[in-house]
């Protein structure tokens, strides 16, 4: 199973839970176990977190896996360790004699363990006239029966099982393979840990499954061990793999809340990945964020847990709404918070700019392949919703833009790109424009268009239109008022241009949660739109009923 998420989805803190259930409620098997050894025993269990270590290894990954399993006592894998016993000999070495001498030492204990494999030399300390892998080979029944009891599970179901794995059956061929095979190298050693495991499976005595929970395997690491693994399988093995990931290469099939294993026996048949069953992280719901502001924290972070939390926090005292405005600003959490790994930035700062991915893609000043490839990576990363940027990441994208004072140049750029084939999409990058005072009249142009398709379009068709280019983002400034700032752009009601302008001021302020955090322009929307179903030369009705939607709200 395969956690997705964006950073701050929690995925982390789910394994760390779930680690904690497995110590805790080992179930059946575990009980009984401490039971009669008088020692508790948690469910075998293994965790490698990738982003503290982004470049290691397929084979020291394993031997760590292994390293952890080990320390239940249910757990032994004498085909790893023979393997990687195999791979610390010098692949140099031309004589497979030579070769041969220094595994038949290593097996007995005669030579000491290379530093390479020091985790497992950890956990295994020699026992005398046994060999240093005594206490993981054996229970401790099986180590009071002496040195043949041990060289026997290493090299028969060790060298056995690997001999059958070598085209040539010579073992030697396996501490070769590292000088120009490595893949290959990788699946024999993961068989060897899913053979293993399979073992005790099969053991009714002492049947168990294993976990293995992996942190962040988007990373090369990650997507090394995971493609191992999978190429390995062959068959049901006990071993359970819940990892996370803020990628992913085909998209979730279901939420957390709704993933079962009935769920994905469903859809494995279907899958080019049928191991894999990629899940998604839930977010939070509007009335689950909390904080009398909680509704306004939502919009702006599309119920992303961690920015939820920081946001709630942040703005918890604020008894109205340019507390709120200040409390969010004073935080500072808009500044710092881009989430790690994104790709080209500074063409995606300019990309929060659009009305969409697609819009953006066509823009003129942006080649088609690197296009491509940013809406590509975006949807691996799950910024996507639908053809738009998440919203908490388009937030903080249109934040650095205005902060990096390239907000005027960007729209107006995509302004006039549009002149001549999408007066809409003009008007929505004049709209953003405006500013306090508004020297440059982009408002009056814009109130202006609208007042000229109000007499072409048909009322359906008017509001499609008022609604698409009223969307438009914005740069205000949160240290002022918003009734002030509202005040000084609406001006006075009156004739049908007027009453347009000042809806058109209302729903821009209406649409952004930092502008209106408590929505009290629904109101101004509600009374607009009925003063402005009364110039409509027909279909008056739907004014009047999108009213009743906004005085609802």
């Amino acid at each position: 199973m395969v956690l997705l998420g964006q950073q701050g989805t929690g995925k982390t803190e789910l394994l760390d839970r779930l680690g904690a259930d497995m110590q805790d409620n080992p179930g059946l098997l575990g009980r009984v176990m401490s039971a009669v050894t008088k020692k508790k025993s948690a469910a075998p269990m293994a965790r490698l977190d990738l982003h503290d270590d982004p470049n290691l290894t397929v084979v020291r990954m394993v031997e760590r896996i292994a390293h952890d399993l080990m320390r239940f006592r249910r757990v032994r894998t004498p085909r790893v360790v023979f393997a990687l016993l195999v791979l610390a000999l010098d692949p140099a070495e031309p004589s497979d004699g030579e070769l041969e001498k220094q595994l038949d030492n290593f097996v007995k204990g005669k030579s000491i363990l290379p530093a390479r494999l020091a985790k497992l030399r950890e956990l295994l300390a020699p026992v005398p006239e046994v060999g240093p892998w005594a206490s993981f080979a054996l229970s401790a029944a099986e180590q009071l029966a002496g040195s043949g009891s041990v060289t026997a599970l290493l090299t028969g179901k060790g060298r056995g099982w690997l001999e059958d794995r070598i085209p040539t059956r010579n073992i030697m061929d396996l501490t070769r393979y590292q000088l120009g095979h490595r893949e290959r190298v990788e699946k024999i050693l993961c068989s060897a840990l899913l053979a293993d495991l399979a073992d005790k499976w099969s053991d009714r005595r002492f049947a168990c499954n294993c976990l293995l929970l992996l942190d962040d395997v988007d990373t090369p690491a990650g997507q090394a061990l995971v493609g191992a693994l999978t190429a390995a399988k062959s068959g049901p093995d006990p071993l359970l793999v819940v990892a996370t990931s803020r990628t992913w290469r085909s998209p979730p099939v279901t939420t957390l809340d709704r993933a079962s294993h009935a769920g994905w026996l469903a859809v494995r048949e279907k899958s080019e990945e049928p191991w894999c069953y990629p899940v998604a992280m839930p977010v939070l719901a509007p009335e689950d964020d909390g904080g009398p502001y909680g509704a306004a924290v939502h919009r702006m972070t599309g119920g992303l847990p961690r920015p939820t939390a920081l946001l709630t926090a942040a703005t918890r005292e604020a008894m109205n709404d340019q507390e709120f405005r200040l409390a969010v600003l004073r935080s500072g959490i808009m500044d710092g918070q881009l989430p790690e790994g994104l790709p080209h930035l500074h063409q995606l700062v300019e990309w929060s700019a659009s009305m969409s991915v697609t819009d953006a893609e066509d823009s003129p000043q942006m080649s088609r392949a690197r296009a491509d490839d940013l809406r590509g990576e975006l949807a691996e990363q799950l910024w996507l919703v639908g053809d738009a940027l998440h919203p908490w990441l388009r937030r903080l994208l249109l934040w650095r833009l205005a902060g990096e004072c390239r907000w005027d140049e960007v729209h107006e750029r995509l302004q006039y790109s549009y002149l001549s084939r999408d007066p809409g999409a003009v008007a929505y990058h004049r709209l953003a424009r405006v500013v306090v005072p508004d020297e440059a009249g982009h408002l009056d142009e814009v109130a202006g268009f609208l007042d000229e398709q109000f007499d072409v379009l048909d009322s359906r068709g008017w509001l499609d239109l008022f609604d698409r280019v009223t969307s438009a983002p914005n740069r205000l400034p949160l240290d002022q008022r918003p009734d002030r700032l509202h005040e000084a752009l609406v001006g006075v009601r009156g004739d049908r241009l007027a009453t347009i302008r000042a809806l058109t001021v209302d729903r821009w302020f209406w649409c952004d949660p930092l502008l209106d955090p408590s929505r009290v322009r629904s109101d101004d929307l509600a009374d607009g739109l009925r003063e402005l179903s009364r110039h409509a030369r027909s279909e008056r009705s739907i004014f009047k009923e999108e009213a009743k939607r906004y005085a609802r709200r």
